[in-house]
Order: structure tokens, then sequence, then C-alpha cells
């Protein structure tokens, strides 16, 4: 079946105004109070009123560009499919851990506010630099950049943003001969818009501060698998606080992201957040569908997309049909039988022909009476109760919806129907 990720920008997606046609909406509204109230500043007036040098500045940019995204999250999450994956590029992974429920909005935005400090003074000003390099193969910058490189004179890959994107980091003058050498190789370079070598061996000192500060915090189990950036494979449930430090001093490793979720057949990428910088990294890839939320042309092309492909789409109604087939049955009472497995399964089938007939994915109440369907034939077939709260689980976890039914025994105890 077809999956879904939801994908987040990180720094340079920013620009004056990002988020105004959300604002109206109250859940958004709440999410721009509470990141006023914890940062002791107007987060709204930040995006809609400051002048691009001021919102272009580390301090500021990285709690305003992940308060936006979170907050184009709580506004369409209603009205997507649940993801079972969650990406997010740098300061974007932030983003997805809050929304996927691993930390909570304040919790996430306090990090984030201390990072951007961190990385803000990490080095004087003009000392560091960062360029996207464009054309030019990742083995090529790399050997440019080992050619380059010694004490005093750092210059590395800090992203892998696609086959022909790569981000260079290091001293302003190692990254200014990596540009010429690339130039003359037959790449471009475009000099990124931050203050600091981010994703370089010069964000060490900040690194360990990070970790110092990440330590402090609770997190959650996600409520679906969300990748990370040093490795670009699903964080194990006990890296994060190393991973997310790793990510100060290591390179963002995005194309591997997006070839694991290739991988795990997904087809739909949507980024939720300011501007459209990962969808257009993406799009020309014809084994998936992106969008951009900012993108107001991309809602409508998104509703049709899904509207003519629900059918495919990894659901709840469509796993717990294939769970309710694929458990073993050691129950030989005819009967039983026929009320408890074939009629609650003919159900499921007749639920998800209304759902492809109306072209739309399956209510919350609709979810909720195929999980009650699904326990009714487990509990026929003679599951035991561990049985049965793990295939919950494998449902929850491949269906990203450990959050929303995050109380199994209630649907497990159900009486049978």
């Amino acid at each position: 079946m077809k999956k879904v990720s939801f994908l987040f920008p990180g720094q340079g997606a920013q620009y004056v105004g990002m988020g105004k046609r959300w604002f109206e909406n109250a859940s958004v509204k709440k999410v721009f109070e509470e990141a006023g109230d914890i940062l002791h500043y107007d987060v709204k007036k930040l995006c809609l009123e400051e002048r691009p040098e001021v919102i272009g500045n580390t301090l500021y940019t990285q709690p305003a560009v992940f308060t936006t995204s979170v907050a184009c999250y709580e506004y369409y999450k209603n009205t997507l499919p649940i993801p079972q994956y969650m990406a997010g590029h740098s300061l974007g992974e932030f983003s997805a851990l809050a929304c996927a429920g691993v930390l909570t909005f304040r919790d996430a935005l306090s990090i984030v506010g201390v990072r951007a400090r961190l990385m803000s003074e990490a080095l004087a000003e003009g000392a560091g630099a960062m360029s996207a390099i464009n054309g030019l193969d990742a083995k090529t910058v790399e050997d440019i950049c080992a050619t380059i490189a010694r004490p005093g004179h750092v210059v590395v890959v800090a992203a892998y943003n696609s086959t022909t994107q790569i981000v260079i980091s290091g001293h302003t003058a190692a990254v200014q001969q990596a540009e010429t050498e690339s130039i003359v190789r037959g790449g471009e370079a475009v000099r990124l818009k931050v203050s600091a070598p981010f994703h370089s061996p010069l964000m060490a000192t900040a690194a360990d501060s990070l970790k110092k500060e990440l330590s402090n915090y609770t997190y959650s189990t996600p409520a679906c698998t969300i990748l990370s950036n040093v490795t670009g494979n699903p964080h194990a449930s006990s890296d994060i606080v190393e991973a997310l430090t790793k990510q100060m001093t290591q390179p963002i490793r995005w194309h591997q992201s997006f070839d694991y979720l290739v991988q795990q057949n997904v087809k739909f990428c949507i980024e939720l957040g300011p501007g459209k910088t990962l969808r257009n990294l993406i799009r020309k890839d014809a084994r998936v569908k992106a969008f951009a939320m900012d993108d107001v042309s991309d809602e409508e092309l998104l509703r049709q997309a899904l509207a003519d492909d629900v059918k495919n789409l990894s659901s709840v109604v469509t796993k717990a049909m294939a769970i309710a087939v694929s458990v073993r049955n050691t129950n030989w009472d005819a009967d039983e039988y026929q009320r408890g497995v074939v009629e609650p399964y003919h159900k499921m089938k007749e639920l998800q022909a209304q759902i492809e007939s109306r072209k739309m994915l399956p209510t919350v109440d609709e979810m909720k009476q195929t999980i009650e369907m699904l326990c009714c034939i487990m509990q026929t077939k003679r599951l035991d109760r561990h049985q049965q709260t793990q295939r919950l689980e494998q449902l929850f976890t491949e269906t990203g919806t450990i959050k929303l039914f995050h109380a199994m025994p209630s649907f497990i105890d159900q009486p049978q129907a």
C-alpha cells in the first residue's frame, strides 16, 4: 500500500510574511501565542513585519521557522492523511519530533531557542560560511573539500541534499576556495544566507553545550517513524539526544532519507512549513508525488491526487483487513467463526468500498470501528492478549496512529460481537 511522509523545512526557508495565510485559524493562533509566552517576544510580529535581515538572523530564524512549521501542521493535520513517516531537514527535525509527539511544543521550542543561540555564537560573524554546490556529484565535492581543508582552514560537506546538490560549510576563506574549484569543475556555487558554518566541526563547542541541554528533557514514543538527519534512517528509541547532538557537526543526509522513504513505498511527500524547498528538491523524482502546503496551488493538486489514489493508500482500514486475513485461526466452531470473523471482515470490506467511492480517507470514528472489528476477529480466532497487543502495535505503527489510539487495552477488552 502507498504511504505518506510529512517533511519539515530548516533554516533558509524563512521569508517575511511566512505563515500569514494560516494566522486566522484558532489552532494556529494558539501556537504563535504559546511561542510568544515561551520566547518572551512576539513571534507572529516577527514573521509578519520584521525586515529580512532580522528574520534571517539565526537567533530568530530557527524559532520562527519551527513555530511556523508546527502551526502549519496544526492547520492541516485533520484534513491530510495520517503519515507513516516524518522527516525534517536540520532544524526541521525538531519540527518532526514535536509534531510526532516525541517532544512537547514547549520543550521543543525551548531547545530550538537554545540551539539557535549556541549556533549563532559559535564563531565570530563573518568567520564561517556555507555554500550550495549544484551540478557536481558528492564524491567530487568531497574530494574538493579534502584537498583544500587543513587546520585553521576547514571546509567539509554539510548536507547531501540530492544527487546534484551538495552543501559545504567551514571557514569563509576555505569555503570560497572550494566554491572557485567547484565552478572550475563545471558546478555552480550559491552562497547561503546563514551566519555560521552549520553541520561542520566548527560547531563542536556548541554541540557539547546542546547535548547538556537536550539531556534535561523527556522524549516520548513517536506517533510514527521519524528519520534521523545523521543516518538517513529511523531514529532508535534511545539515540535521540546523541543524534541531535551529532547533527550539529555532521552532514545532513537528506538524500539518504529520501531514498529510505522510497524504499518503504512512500508515494506522497507533503512539506509542512514555510516555503517549498524540500518539495523542489524531490519533485523531479517520478517515484513520489511531492507537495508544499505553503503553495496554494499544491493544496488542490494534493486533494485531487489523494482522491484519485485513496484506495491504494495505507490506512487503518486497509492494514486491519490485511492483519485479519493473516492471523492464524484456532477456533473451529463454525457459528462463532461466522459471527466473529466472517461478518466483521465483510463489514470492513464494505467500509473500505464506501471510503473508495467517496474518495476520502477514513474518519476517526471509522478507524475506531475498524479496530473494534479487528479485535473481535482476533479474539474469535483465539489469539492471546499478548498477540493481540502485538498486532495492534503493528497496526498503529505502520499507519502512524500510535498517538491517536494509544489505549490499546480498551480495544482488546471489548466483548466479542
